[in-house]
């Protein structure tokens, strides 16, 4: 099919807009916070998933985190050999396994928490008034959450 001279759908135009902040803005989070705490980007995604109310299976944060079975069976036990996670049984389905913050992990979480918000806040900062408002209605509009449903048990 021949290139099109005409820009690209605004929805497009967003979509590649978020694919390159990622790209661009999570080596540099992932920097800040192993220098700031020690603590992978990877680490710290996984540690928020796992302070929400709701207990998770592994193929749960496979799900949450968008990673293979394979990935997250090594980050919770990476996760784990530093005590920060512990993997407990699934009385209901002896096949799978949930995971949980330990208290280390709840301390290496709250302690990690400033530094990842400065360092988003520090790519955030140019933005106009009500612009992060905005975007962030648009965005959970996209995927179906509603704008008053934000979970305040999170650390991210």
């Amino acid at each position: 099919m021949p290139e099109s001279a005409s820009p690209a759908p605004a929805a497009v135009q967003v979509w590649r807009a978020l694919q390159r902040v990622y790209v661009d803005l999570r080596p540099e989070l992932d920097s800040e916070l192993r220098r700031s705490t020690g603590l992978p980007a990877s680490w710290y995604d996984m540690l928020v998933e796992l302070s929400g109310p709701q207990r998770l299976r592994m193929s749960d944060l496979g799900e949450h985190m968008v990673l293979s079975r394979t990935r997250v069976s090594r980050l919770v036990g990476e996760l784990e050999g530093r005590g920060l996670v512990r993997r407990e049984c699934n009385p209901a389905d002896g096949r799978s396994a949930y995971v949980a913050i330990t208290a280390a992990g709840w301390q290496r979480l709250h302690e990690a928490t400033p530094f990842h918000r400065a360092a988003i806040d520090q790519h955030f900062a140019g933005l106009p008034d009500g612009a992060l408002e905005t975007l962030v209605t648009a965005l959970q509009q996209v995927i179906g959450v509603p704008a008053d449903d934000a979970d305040p048990h999170r650390h991210d």
